[in-house]
């Protein structure tokens, strides 16, 4: 048996985000047949037990019509423990937390670990090893990809793996890949079962890992509208700073926007975000994201705030209907009292690194800046969280 299916996409775990991905993967394209796809959950998961207890997917599509697949014999748990029972899809879309990352990491160096010792894995033989694309929002991708390494020289250190240098480690390197995604999908929990609701195809920009692997995924994960593109050598730090000014100005500020009446949050569009007061906020936002990624070189010193400003004002452009994820979020969860007063992962992962930077660069009216803004935006959810507790 071989170690790695060459065919087949894996996506781990089939949360929001997964199963956005699922669903337009698994459409025809022209004369082209669905592509082989898995689904892969973290062991220990919650979820995880009810796949396992109903292995069904309840997608809601965009017309608000409803389906259910079967995901029997396509869903599984546990990469390490599939060593020598099936073959690894080639390339994982690796949807977790930013903080889950670095488990999903260590389950794939322990199949590498278990591949070698059951010698279907001979070196000098490149080591087989699936493509990790970590789709995940936030700031994080150097900081994954020198765990990844150090997690790697530690195994070989501790005997579980041959020396790695000087030609296995850079690839095995080169198959973590930083996926910067627009792609939406939401997750609505109901009496009994969860229910998906995957947002339209959207773009995934790649960048990071070896160039090979990213041409090759941008090709082989591009379905009809659902585009991956290959940035080339583009810093993969870069291309996260740029999501961070477009999902802190529309997520965030969204949610301040949706929230500020002191009633119910609503569910508000990027056009609408735009036309309300919060917005004269952005030109000093996206200043501040500017200043603090020119602090650690993302952007380079001549890069300027108009710039950045037309970047962002040409996608709110074609995004002006959309209801930025995080707000959709906040709706759905006040709806069904689930809400607490904690910053939401999705700028909770974007704020935290930011103000480490601005911190380290001793860059203070940034991280005044920013501190405000999460003291803000914390107390929002307080107060919806009272609310909700009020009225049940």
């Amino acid at each position: 048996m071989e170690p790695i299916e060459k065919d087949e996409i894996g996506i781990l775990p089939p949360g929001a985000l997964g199963v956005a991905y699922f669903q337009h993967l698994s459409q025809r394209v022209a004369d082209r047949p669905p592509k082989a796809l898995s689904l892969w959950v973290r062991e220990g998961s919650a979820s995880g037990d009810a796949f396992r207890q109903d292995p069904h997917l309840h997608i809601r599509g965009e017309n608000g019509v409803r389906h259910t697949l079967d995901i029997r014999g396509r869903i599984f748990s546990g990469i390490a423990a599939c060593a020598g029972k099936r073959p690894l899809p080639a390339v994982f879309l690796v949807a977790t937390l930013p903080d889950q990352i670095i488990g999903v990491l260590k389950d794939a160096i322990a199949w590498l670990e278990s591949i070698w010792s059951a010698d279907q894995w001979l070196p000098p033989a490149p080591p087989p090893f699936p493509a990790l694309v970590l789709t995940a929002n936030g700031i994080y991708f150097q900081r994954i990809r020198q765990v990844f390494l150090e997690l790697l020289e530690e195994s070989t250190l501790l005997g579980r793996l041959p020396d790695l240098w000087p030609e296995a480690m850079p690839k095995l390197v080169g198959h973590l890949v930083r996926g910067v995604t627009i792609q939406t999908g939401l997750r609505e929990e109901g009496p009994g079962s969860c229910v998906y609701r995957p947002g339209p195809p959207g773009l995934t920009r790649l960048a990071g890992g070896s160039a090979a692997i990213r041409q090759a995924l941008a090709k082989e994960l591009t379905a009809g509208d659902l585009r991956f593109v290959d940035l080339g050598d583009i810093s993969p730090t870069r291309v996260e700073f740029d999501k961070a000014i477009i999902n802190l100005s529309g997520n965030l500020l969204g949610i301040l926007a949706a929230t500020e009446q002191g009633g119910a949050p609503r569910p508000l569009t990027i056009a609408e975000i735009l036309a309300h007061p919060v917005s004269s906020e952005i030109p000093r936002l996206v200043g501040t994201v500017l200043r603090i990624g020119q602090s650690v070189r993302a952007y380079p010193r001549d890069y300027t705030l108009d710039a950045a400003m037309a970047n962002l004002h040409d996608i709110h452009r074609h995004a002006a209907q959309h209801c930025p994820s995080s707000v959709q979020r906040l709706v759905s969860d006040f709806q069904c009292g689930r809400l607490r007063r904690v910053i939401p992962p999705t700028e909770q992962w974007l704020l935290d690194p930011l103000l480490k930077y601005a911190r380290a660069a001793d860059l203070a009216p940034e991280r005044i800046y920013l501190e405000n803004l999460a003291r803000t935006l914390l107390k929002r959810f307080g107060q919806l969280a009272r609310m909700t507790r009020n009225e049940s």
